[in-house]
C-alpha cells in the first residue's frame, strides 16, 4: 500500500517559505525579549526555533533530492514528545554510519561540533570517528537539556516547596543563558541552510566565506561567527554551560527520584 503523502514535492518550497518566515518572526520576537530583559519569554522562542530547524532540514533535504515527504516522517517531527528528536535531528543523522565513516562524513561531523561551540574543540585536527560520536553523543545529551529548559520557562511546578521557574532559578545569568541560545540557534539555522544551499564547499566556511558575497546568509554567517569568537560570547558560553551541567544533574536527580517527586 502507498504511503500517505504530506507534502508533495512541488510544494515543498512553498512550505519551506512559510517555516522560513515562522523562524525569521521567533528569532525576531526572541530578540525584541532579550533586549527588554524578558529573558525566559526570548528563551522559550530560541528553543523552538531550535526544533522548526529540523524541519527546515527535512524539507530542504526532500527539496535536494526532489522527493515527497510521506506522513510517517512527517509525524514524527509533528507528534507530541516530539520536541528531543526535533532537537537532536540533525546530530542524530551526521552520526550515521560512523564505522564507515568517509573523510567528508568525518569533516561535516567535527564542523557542526564545532558549530555548536564546544570549548577545546578544533576542526582542524583529526579525531577518530569513534571520539567524533562520543563528542556527538555529549551534543545530543546537551540539546535535549534545551527542552528541559524551555520547559522551565514555561512552566510551574512546585516539588518540595520548591518552584522550578527558570528565572528564580539563576536569576544572576539568565541574560547570559539567552545570549548563548540566541547564538548557537541562528549558527544552527544559518548553517543548515548554507549546507542545502552550497553543500559541494560548504564546510571550507568560514575561511572561504567571501566565494558568494552575493548571498546574505554568508554575511549572516561571518557576523555570526565573528561575534561567537568575542570575550562578550566567551563569557555567556562559559556561564551557559555551566547551567546546563546544573539543569542536567538537577533533571537526573529528579528522574531518580520519581517516586518521591512523582
Amino acid at each position: 500500500m502507498d504511503e500517505i503523502i504530506i507534502i508533495k514535492k512541488e510544494e515543498l518550497r512553498r512550505a519551506f517559505e512559510k517555516l522560513e518566515k515562522h523562524v525569521h518572526r521567533l528569532f525576531k520576537d526572541a530578540e525584541i525579549l532579550y533586549n527588554n530583559e524578558r529573558y525566559v519569554g526570548a528563551i522559550t522562542s530560541i528553543v523552538i526555533v531550535f526544533e522548526e530547524t529540523a524541519k527546515i532540514d527535512s524539507i530542504l533535504r526532500h527539496m535536494n533530492e526532489n522527493t515527497d515527504i510521506t506522513k510517517p516522517e512527517w509525524i514524527e517531527l509533528t507528534k507530541p514528545r516530539s520536541h528531543l528528536k526535533k532537537l537532536t535531528q540533525i546530530y542524530e543523522t551526521a552520526k550515521l554510519g560512523y564505522d564507515k565513516m568517509s573523510e567528508s562524513k568525518r569533516i561535516e561531523l567535527q564542523q557542526l561540533l564545532k558549530n555548536l561551540a564546544f570549548p577545546s574543540f578544533e576542526v582542524e585536527q583529526n579525531y577518530p570517528s569513534q571520539d567524533l560520536i562520543k563528542k556527538s553523543d555529549n551534543t545530543i545529551e546537551n540539546l535535549e537539556i534545551f527542552n528541559e529548559i524551555k520547559k522551565l520557562g514555561l512552566y510551574f511546578d512546585w516539588r518540595e516547596n520548591r518552584p522550578l521557574v527558570l528565572e528564580n532559578m539563576i536569576p544572576n545569568n539568565i541574560g547570559h543563558l539567552t545570549n548563548f541560545l540566541f547564538h548557537v540557534a541562528k549558527l544552527q539555522y544559518t548553517l543548515v541552510l548554507l549546507n542545502h544551499k552550497y553543500s559541494y564547499f560548504f564546510y571550507t566556511v568560514p575561511k572561504e566565506v567571501n566565494i558568494m558575497v552575493d548571498d546574505p546568509l554568508w554575511k549572516e554567517l561571518d557576523e555570526t561567527y565573528h561575534y561567537i569568537n568575542s570575550e562578550e560570547y566567551e563569557i555567556s558560553l562559559k556561564i551557559a554551560y555551566s547551567i546546563i551541567f546544573e539543569i542536567k544533574s538537577f533533571t537526573k536527580f529528579m528522574h531518580d527520584n520519581k517516586s518521591k517527586y512523582g
